[in-house]
C-alpha cells in the first residue's frame, strides 16, 4: 500500500514535467508533496498504533473497544489533515481501494484539471486531493460498516488455533542445564 501511494507521487511529478511551465510545476509540487509527507508519517504512525492497539483489543474480546480506537485514530488523523491524510488492517482491500482512488480517479482528474483546464500544477495537486478524499471516504465507509463483534469472534478463532500448540517460553530447560 505505501509503494502504491509512493508510485503516486512520482506519477505526479513525471506528469508535471509535461506542463508548459515544468520547473514552477515542480517547484510548487515539491513544496506541497514535502509537506505532505509530514503529515502522512504522522498517519503511519497512528496507522501502527491503531494496529496494535485494534488487535489487542480484538484478541482480549472487546469489540467496543476495538471500534472505538478506529474512531479515535480516524478522528485525530482527519482534524491533523484538515488543520495542515490512511489504513484500516484489511491490507489487500486497501490495496484495490488506493488503486482504483489513485490511478483510476486520482491521476486522470489530475491531467483533466491540469491540462484541459489549464489549472497546471494547481490542477495536479486537485486530482491528488480528488483522489485521496475519494480513498478516505471509501475506508471511512467500510469502518462504520464493519462488524466489530464478527471481527472480534474471527480474531478469537485465530488465538485459538494456536492454544494447543502452546508451550512454556523456556520448554526443556531446567536449572541442571546453567
Amino acid at each position: 500500500m505505501l509503494c502504491l501511494e509512493a508510485w503516486y507521487f512520482q506519477v505526479l511529478v513525471l506528469i508535471a514535467g509535461l506542463l508548459p511551465n515544468p520547473e514552477i510545476a515542480l517547484d510548487s509540487l515539491s513544496v506541497c508533496m514535502t509537506i505532505y509527507g509530514w503529515v502522512f508519517m504522522i498517519s503511519v504512525g497512528f496507522n501502527a498504533a491503531a494496529s496494535v492497539r485494534v488487535s489487542n483489543e480484538l484478541g482480549a474480546g472487546n469489540p467496543k473497544s476495538a471500534f472505538f480506537s478506529v474512531w479515535v485514530v480516524t478522528g485525530l488523523s482527519a482534524t491533523i489533515s484538515t488543520i495542515l491524510a490512511v489504513g484500516c488492517g484489511w491490507q489487500q482491500f486497501v490495496a484495490y481501494v488506493n488503486v482504483g482512488s489513485y490511478y483510476i480517479v486520482g491521476v486522470p482528474l489530475g491531467v483533466v484539471l491540469g491540462f484541459f483546464f489549464n489549472l497546471g500544477a494547481k490542477g495536479i495537486w486537485g486530482g491528488l486531493i480528488g483522489g485521496t478524499a475519494l480513498q478516505t471516504t471509501i475506508l471511512l465507509w467500510v469502518t462504520i460498516r464493519t462488524d466489530w463483534t464478527k471481527e472480534v469472534e474471527e480474531a478469537q478463532k485465530r488465538l485459538n488455533k494456536w492454544d494447543e500448540k502452546k508451550q512454556p517460553l523456556l520448554a526443556g530447560f531446567n536449572d541442571n542445564d546453567k
